[in-house]
């Protein structure tokens, strides 16, 4: 899914707002698979995808509504894509920043295609 959300140009990820993408991130089906990856940036657009039981959604919003630090452009490689501290994620936040670099995968020695 998200493949094909990246390869179409855009026109398939919905485009949410600031106060829309607080409420997806204060929703979840189960705290041990829901997990937030910025995936990256393409035409003033930041993409988000969202993993959970149900399986993961891609959403985008303005660049001037959710700036990133250190901005790329949107990749399918999913080593370079960064862990959000967002939803249940939140509770582990370090004090810095709200993300993380996705060592995820290094750790659970796991290929990417089958994450989570």
């Amino acid at each position: 899914m998200v493949f094909m959300a990246l390869c179409t140009g855009c026109t398939d990820t919905p485009i949410v707002t600031r106060s829309e993408l607080d409420q997806l991130k204060a929703t979840w089906k189960e705290p041990k698979v829901s997990i937030w990856y910025y995936v990256g940036t393409k035409d003033g657009c930041n993409y988000f995808t969202h993993w959970d039981v149900d399986g993961r959604k891609t959403y985008r919003i303005s660049d001037n509504e959710q700036k990133m630090e250190n901005p790329f452009t949107v990749t399918t490689d999913e080593k370079a894509w960064r862990v959000m501290y967002w939803g249940v994620q939140a509770k582990g936040k370090p004090k810095d920043r709200e993300w993380e670099p996705n060592q995820r995968l290094e750790r659970t020695g796991v290929p990417p295609a089958a994450q989570p």
